[in-house]
């Protein structure tokens, strides 16, 4: 049960019900709510304006397909708390030419800048970048020259057509995996980069494995709401996004019944 449960006040009176109790969710810093105290990503306001009882955060900022795969598959396997008929499952996808492994949690506590997050048996992720990091590890300390190293060998050797494969085949094997299971799911794409790396044949876009929802980063662009000097949706935007565009995806597929006003 490597999720986190954040004991979030909440901030929203709900507008619909969710069908579900539970939300588990996963992606990058486009979905992890980097406050243990106050909701400012849009899983944390769908849970107010939908009605869901919990969160169960499985997300990583800086993280990639891998993470995203690793860390509910994760969750599923180990948590009997989460089922199909009590689970509602959001993922919002990052970039597919990110690079994340598998490591031990002390290795990324030496490279992220960031609380990783915990994959249970001592293990975590860690994003390879494309560049040389110019960040201090989340203990102000350079980070761990060994783990930079596999970083710039595996960027030097390994083609962008390479990492976009590997990335398509986890989204594949993510749905087939919660298919098998049961589970209601949606998946979302994080920013509208439809011409990023795509292989033929396993484009997702191309395939409608993305629910036909405005992305995160298209809406925060449009509407001039992103982090000054950071690039980030502002949490207005985050909260914008979930009231005009995806509560209404959601009611629209009957994720969620309307409150009798």
């Amino acid at each position: 049960m490597p999720a986190k449960r954040r004991t979030i006040d909440r901030q929203f009176t709900a507008v619909a019900h969710s069908h579900r109790p539970n939300l588990l969710v996963s992606g990058c810093s486009y979905t992890y709510n980097n406050s243990e105290s106050c909701s400012v990503t849009w899983p944390y306001y769908l849970r107010d304006l939908a009605g869901f009882d919990q969160v169960w955060d499985v997300s990583q900022p800086a993280s990639g397909y891998n993470h995203t795969h690793t860390a509910v598959v994760t969750e599923l396997e180990t948590n009997s708390e989460l089922t199909p008929d009590n689970t509602l499952i959001i993922v919002m996808w990052s970039g597919n030419e990110r690079v994340d492994v598998t490591v031990e949690r002390a290795q990324a506590d030496s490279w992220s800048n960031m609380e990783p997050q915990d994959l249970a048996a001592g293990l975590s992720t860690i994003g390879l970048w494309p560049v040389a990091p110019n960040w201090s590890n989340q203990f102000g300390q350079c980070p761990d020259s060994g783990i930079n190293g596999l970083r710039d060998l595996y960027r030097r050797l390994i083609p962008s057509t390479a990492q976009a494969l590997d990335s398509h085949v986890q989204l594949v094997s993510l749905a087939g995996y919660l298919s098998n299971l049961g589970f209601t799911y949606i998946f979302l794409d994080w920013e509208d980069i439809r011409n990023a790396v795509r292989i033929p044949g396993m484009d997702p876009w191309a395939q409608g494995r993305f629910a036909d929802v405005e992305t995160l980063g298209r809406w925060a662009t449009r509407t001039g709401q992103r982090i000054p000097n950071d690039g980030h949706p502002s949490p207005d935007a985050h909260l914008s996004w979930t009231r005009e565009h995806l509560i209404p995806y959601l009611l629209a597929k009957d994720h969620l019944t309307v409150l009798d006003k």
